[in-house]
């Protein structure tokens, strides 16, 4: 069909510009749509100074998509604390988890179950193997948007927050939806520390929740500007960004002295990108260890 609509565009006319804007329009609509949900505070943070996010309750498909999606899409820094989490709620349902010593609500126990029957890709360079059987690795952009192209519903991307300002970022997020929480965080994790361009969002709907929390639903609107190569691609990078207190790349350029008593500025906008820097990188699989509170609570990337 695209190439139908650039045979119309090279004749030109009224008659033909109309006739290729229906063209797109069915297109976007045969499209599955890539659809984030994210949990927030009033001033954007998704984790608090601790690493995750405390003021959080539960978590489960509180976004209404689970009649609406067929897989789910994550950022492989994200990937292992997610599976180690859920397959607890999938084998354990009645038990409490130690990093919490919390039950599982009953809606956490029906997303433990969908889960495990729902097909996940993960955005990796790294990983290789995973423990659930229908965990599947993308590695880069040309494959998210052909896996949008192929039949089914609609897909989830869960997160981390660098995977999902990435791929917003790329133009590959048709739909954004948001639950913010009536708290100021203050020092924490911006849901939207590393998005590089900008992008209208239309206001499709507005619902109040219980406790003072409020739904949002976004359409993102297309834009010509997008990162050749997404930085979350470089999940050993994201999974550690928030557990080292000295990286590497918050170093002062050569030549230059930063005094020890200045915060670092521009630490938020610091994105390496794995095609500038050559780095070994070895084979992750996912974690068998029991893992902290922040590796649990899945909004930590």
């Amino acid at each position: 069909m695209e190439a139908v609509a650039n045979d119309i565009v090279a004749s030109g006319g009224v008659a033909e510009t109309a006739t290729v804007d229906v063209l797109k329009r069915k297109m976007e609509v045969d499209m599955r749509k890539l659809i984030a949900g994210m949990k927030m505070s009033v001033d954007g943070k998704i984790e608090g100074p601790k690493g995750y996010a405390d003021w959080v309750e539960e978590w489960a498909d509180d976004y209404g998509l689970m009649p609406q999606i067929d897989a789910c899409l994550l950022g492989g820094g994200m990937y292992p604390g997610y599976e180690q989490r859920w397959t607890a709620r999938q084998n354990e349902p009645g038990q409490a988890l130690p990093m919490t010593g919390k039950l599982p609500t009953p809606a956490e126990v029906e997303w433990a179950r969908f889960a495990a029957q729902t097909p996940h890709y993960v955005l990796s360079n790294t990983l290789t193997s995973a423990l659930w059987p229908k965990t599947k690795f993308v590695r880069g952009l040309e494959e998210i948007g052909a896996l949008k192209q192929q039949p089914g519903k609609d897909i989830y991307l869960v997160g981390g927050a660098r995977t999902t300002a990435s791929l917003i970022d790329a133009g590959l997020v048709d739909e954004l939806r948001l639950i913010v929480y009536p708290l100021i965080a203050g020092e924490g994790k911006a849901l939207f520390a590393t998005t590089e361009h900008r992008r209208g969002l239309e206001l499709r709907k507005v619902q109040q929740l219980q406790d003072g929390r409020v739904s949002l639903i976004y359409r993102c609107e297309m834009s010509s500007m997008a990162p050749a190569t997404p930085s979350c691609c470089n999940d050993k990078k994201e999974r550690n960004d928030d557990r080292k207190k000295e990286r590497n790349d918050d170093r002062p350029l050569s030549g230059q002295v930063r005094p020890p008593s200045l915060p670092q500025e521009g630490k938020q906008n610091i994105i390496v990108e794995h095609h500038q820097i050559e780095r070994p990188q070895t084979a992750l699989v996912p974690s068998q260890k029991l893992l902290t509170r922040s590796d649990y609570d899945g909004t930590e990337l």
